[in-house]
């Protein structure tokens, strides 16, 4: 039977270490992930019960998940709640957006989706406006 020595073992375990090290790093940039991202912080505040929505839920912009949820709390008055949203820094978010609350499936867990522009100037140039109908006047 072979026995290692002390100075045998150590070298063993800094490969080890090392070539733990290399792996992990491969792995990380072969899967494309990102240890540091850059966020853009949005601030959210709202009087509507958001019962399942939790920090680390989604938040899209027509269908395509572009950050998440970072935290969910009540505000010291106990009316409204204020959510705070990481985004992935450059997302096109117009000024006049709004972040709707949706339910995902049929688990009853929420996110956060952003519904675009309202008005034209603040619209995507793909997006064509149109002269408002009679029935869209008085909104």
């Amino acid at each position: 039977m072979f026995t290692a020595t002390p100075s045998q073992k150590a070298k063993l375990g800094l490969f080890l270490l090392v070539g733990g090290a290399l792996l992990a790093v491969v792995v990380i940039l072969f899967a494309g992930l990102s240890i540091v991202k850059e966020t853009d912080e949005y601030t959210v505040v709202t009087v509507e019960s958001v019962s399942g929505l939790r920090a680390g839920a989604p938040v899209e912009v027509h269908g395509v998940v572009v950050g998440q949820v970072d935290k969910v709390r009540l505000d010291r008055g106990a009316q409204p709640v204020t959510l705070s949203l990481e985004v992935e820094a450059g997302t096109p978010i117009p000024a006049d957006a709004r972040a709707i609350l949706r339910m995902k499936g049929v688990t009853g867990l929420l996110y956060v989706d952003i519904d675009g522009a309202r008005s034209p100037a603040a619209a995507p140039r793909w997006w064509k406006s149109r002269a408002a109908s009679s029935s869209e006047a008085g909104r």
